[in-house]
């Protein structure tokens, strides 16, 4: 096990000495799951048996949605509890696009032609748009038909069924990385499309799709929706993808999908060890092995600050 893969590769890229920060355009989206926590509950009355089976279920669901999330460009940025918050940048933007994006933050009149019904791999095809957002529905849509899966799931105890519900949103996000290597550090993931995506997923029911944003963002690409209320749309349909592209991003997906390689690489920076807790560290750093889950009585703690100006 890489401690490596515990991080976004995008923050690999850009960590540096503390602080730092970056704003970042790109596609965010926040997947929610219903079903795990009375699943948890449940399974505790088995004791190290329970947590080794839920273990198990929350292993095959994340391996299936954040495998989809990757081959479709993503990156998972954050875990809260059984959701995830990811995000796909805007790196396929050619130099007309980047520029065009950038100017829409000055002049709100002037938009690009964003007229996109497939996404290509390459950079520098498109003559502007969001090719980002394009491939967060591709990989929200694909994600909502894996779900079906997880409508049966068999445990020792009974049957559970999981859900899911999907918030899009696209624009500039703020990445930073804050702390002391010594101590302890974390990234920030923030702005203001990572929180419309919350607000998105609360408009959503299981099994549905909501972008909050313009309107035109989604007739750019082609999308099919129909309004929630102001600023946040349902997602009806997503227009496929040319067969070069689904080839790509199937042989990605089965490509993620397979175990990598065992490693014995830790020979890390310090700045990289210290954006985890010391006990997942130890585990990682300790070297390939087979984890048993634990079912512990903890008491957490939630602490949120406002009044944030991105």
């Amino acid at each position: 096990m890489d401690i490596k893969s515990f991080l976004p590769h995008l923050l690999s890229e850009k960590d540096r000495d503390k602080p730092w920060e970056e704003w970042v355009p790109g596609a965010v989206l926040f997947a929610d799951v219903s079903g795990f926590t009375p699943m948890s509950e449940a399974l505790s009355v088995l004791g190290a048996e329970g947590g080794e089976v839920l273990t198990d279920v929350l292993n095959r669901y994340f391996a299936a949605m954040i495998g989809i999330v990757h081959a479709h460009g993503g990156q998972v940025m954050k875990f809260g509890g059984d959701a995830i918050l990811c995000f796909f940048p805007e790196s396929s933007l050619s130099g007309k696009g980047r520029q065009a994006a950038g100017s829409r933050q000055q002049d709100k009149t002037k938009l690009p032609n964003l007229e996109l019904g497939t996404w290509n791999s390459e950079p520098g095809e498109e003559e502007g748009g969001s090719i980002s957002l394009l491939r967060a529905l591709h990989a929200a849509r694909q994600m909502q038909a894996e779900m079906p899966r997880f409508q049966n799931i068999r445990t020792p105890v009974k049957k559970f069924a999981l859900k899911m519900k999907i918030g899009l949103a696209h624009g500039e996000c703020l990445l930073a990385g804050v702390g002391d290597p010594a101590v302890r550090c974390d990234y920030v993931f923030a702005g203001a499309p990572v929180d419309a995506t919350s607000d998105a997923e609360h408009h959503a029911v299981a099994g549905e799709i909501i972008f909050a944003g313009e309107k035109y963002k989604l007739q750019s690409a082609n999308c099919k929706m129909e309004e929630v209320k102001p600023d946040f749309w349902r997602i009806l349909d997503v227009p496929a993808r040319d067969s070069a592209e689904t080839d790509h991003a199937n042989r990605t997906l089965k490509g993620a999908a397979t175990t990598p390689s065992p490693t014995t690489d830790y020979g890390l920076r310090t700045t990289v060890s210290s954006y985890l807790i010391r006990e997942v560290h130890d585990l990682v750093s300790s070297g390939p092995k087979a984890q048993v889950a634990a079912l512990l009585e903890i008491v957490p703690v939630f602490l949120k600050f406002t009044g944030f100006a991105y």
